[in-house]
């Protein structure tokens, strides 16, 4: 697991400035960096990366060099043991153990068809000397990040936004379509990011870079299908329950491999006891870790203890405590670059930050609510699509547009209204059911934009993998093949994830309700500190940015504080969003 970073275009060679940005990933790869340089009489290509070794600690330093081409790699291959013997078997020699490297000798052979092979979560940056081709690669579900900048004759690359702000060349400018879009969702949806001229590489694409010729070309390699694994005209029904059964085994069982510690982030859920309980048969030593509040009502080390106990797990837990918010605020706008609404980024982050001495590797259920049906939203909204996408506004949609000041809506009245994003998402549905729909779209928006990159930036904060069986590409296809009437019974979700693990789970989990991630926002930023904070907000100088109708704003507060509604998540994304613009443009 890796931070990587680079540049390519008419540009000096030289390690300085790709030095500087791999600086700002030292969280990402605290145990080694290694740089490359390629130049022409015009133009050069700089690569650098940080190291957090977890396979082959010792061969696997990078830029890793196979024949003809160079590259710096972020992530896991899954299965890298197989295709290194199958190609040692014809010929094929090997200098590493690493997964790196076989990422290299395939590509040397095969080119970007060789993509298809690689089964796991990645962000390469690879340089093709024969070609003489800059790629950017990201895996099939985005788990690993990868963004990049092009003008100016340059491309620039990083695995998180601060790498690319480090770049003299790279402009800081903010994109208000961004901002517009995640005042409702909390998010950023990618491709575009909260910067103007900053991209994110889709998930399951490539980006293509020319430097001597300046031409960028982005190809998507892999999209996700619903696939139940029967071919058509079989003779045999589909049997859903033991299909999931083996498909979320093998995705468990093969994210074990590990060379460092390695441990699994359990919650009162389904989800993170089926890992656990799948995990255990291979790691007898097997940790688990739980994050709970001072708040019972939203906390769930009681259940995840039960849980430890029932598998017998070397079991450890920590309570996230109300007086941190102030730091966390901090913490949150400078771990995740953008604004992130999602106030159980707070957790998360304590939580890889308390479980790091404990293990380095963490495995997590982070998908299976979308995938199998686990939102108490699939069942409680209207059986509309149309009406769904409402559901997925922290910030209802009129509600947003209400507040906003007249320079910034003159400056988004171009962009698409964000529930019309949502519905292309919608309508790019290929199966059916309207709650297979809408677990489409969360697939699409919700999980790869907010799931996603809560776990992933708060793990590498703190020097953790995360890794996430139920967002293994077979998982998703086959979950999307599942009929809605096997996943959901009037007011319950996942019926067939429960049918096939019932064996090894006791009745209380399968029959606990769902609860997630929550946090008392709304008693915190009613306490004596969540007031401050706000008022401290609105009395800046700085404030509203242009942004916001201040009296729009100043409703919305008066509201909460006086009791009259629980809007203490939306008044948040406002609060980070200030303190962001605070730290970037003040």
């Amino acid at each position: 697991m890796c931070g990587i970073t680079g540049e390519a275009g008419f540009i000096a060679p030289g390690e300085d400035i790709v030095r500087a940005m791999a600086k700002t990933l030292e969280h990402r790869g605290p145990d080694d960096e290694g740089y490359f340089s390629a130049a022409a009489n015009e133009w050069s290509v700089n690569l650098g990366m940080r190291r957090l070794a977890i396979i082959d600690r010792e061969g696997g330093k990078q830029p890793m060099h196979a024949g003809k081409v160079s590259l710096v790699f972020n992530g896991e291959v899954y299965g890298h043991r197989r295709i290194r013997d199958n190609m040692a078997a014809a010929g094929t020699r090997f200098r590493t153990r690493s997964d790196t490297e076989v990422i290299g000798r395939l590509w040397d052979k095969e080119g970007p068809s060789c993509l298809s092979q690689l089964d796991g979560m990645f962000g390469i940056g690879l340089w093709d000397r024969v070609e003489k081709a800059l790629y950017l690669v990201r895996d099939r579900m985005g788990k690993k990040p990868l963004y990049f900048y092009h003008g100016q004759n340059l491309l620039a690359f990083g695995s998180e936004l601060k790498a690319l702000l480090a770049h003299p060349s790279v402009p800081r400018e903010m994109n208000p379509e961004g901002i517009y879009h995640y005042l409702s969702l909390q998010y950023v949806p990618e491709p575009t990011t909260a910067y103007k001229g900053i991209f994110c590489v889709p998930p399951g694409s490539y980006v293509k870079y020319s430097p001597k010729t300046d031409i960028l070309e982005e190809v998507q390699w892999w999209s996700l299908e619903p696939d139940d694994g029967v071919r058509p005209g079989g003779e045999c029904p589909v049997d859903y329950v033991s299909r999931t059964r083996e498909a979320v085994e093998e995705a468990i069982t093969c994210r074990l491999e590990s060379e460092v510690p390695l441990g699994v982030y359990l919650s009162g859920g389904i989800d993170s006891a089926i890992v656990t309980g799948v995990a255990k048969e291979s790691c007898p030593e097997l940790h688990t870790f739980c994050m709970g509040f001072e708040e019972e009502a939203y906390s769930e080390l009681h259940e995840a203890r039960a849980t430890a106990k029932y598998f017998g797990t070397i079991h450890h837990e920590a309570v996230a405590k109300f007086p941190q918010l102030p730091e966390m605020t901090d913490r949150i706008v400078a771990a995740y670059d953008q604004p992130y609404g999602d106030c159980s980024a707070i957790p998360t982050m304590l939580l890889a930050e308390a479980s790091k001495p404990f293990f380095t590797v963490a495995l997590t259920g982070d998908g299976g609510d979308e995938a199998f049906g686990g939102y108490q939203r699939y069942w409680m909204a209207k059986p509309e699509i149309g009406e769904y996408l409402n559901w997925l506004a922290v910030l209802p949609f009129h509600v947003r547009d209400r507040i906003l000041a007249k320079p910034f809506q003159d400056q988004v009245r171009g962009a698409l209204h964000t529930k019309g994003w949502l519905l292309q998402k919608a309508a790019q549905f290929p199966g059916q059911g309207v709650r297979n729909q809408m677990g489409w779209v969360d697939i699409h928006s919700y999980l790869p934009n907010d799931i996603i990159v809560k776990m992933e930036r708060a793990t590498m904060a703190a020097s953790v993998e995360a890794r996430c069986p139920f967002l293994d590409h077979r998982v998703m296809g086959l979950a999307c093949a599942i009929p809605e009437e096997h996943k959901f019974q009037p007011g319950v979700g996942k019926m067939v994830l429960k049918e096939a693990f019932k064996d090894i789970l006791p009745l209380s989990i399968i029959l606990r309700p769902k609860r997630g991630f929550g946090v008392p926002m709304n008693e915190w930023l009613r306490s004596d500190v969540g007031r401050k904070m706000l008022m401290e907000m609105m009395t800046d100088l700085s404030w509203p940015w242009e942004i916001f109708e201040p009296s729009g704003v100043t409703q919305l507060v008066e509201t909460h504080l006086k009791g009259d509604a629980n809007i203490g998540h939306a008044l948040w994304i406002i609060l980070i969003l200030h303190l962001w613009l605070k730290k970037h443009f003040g």
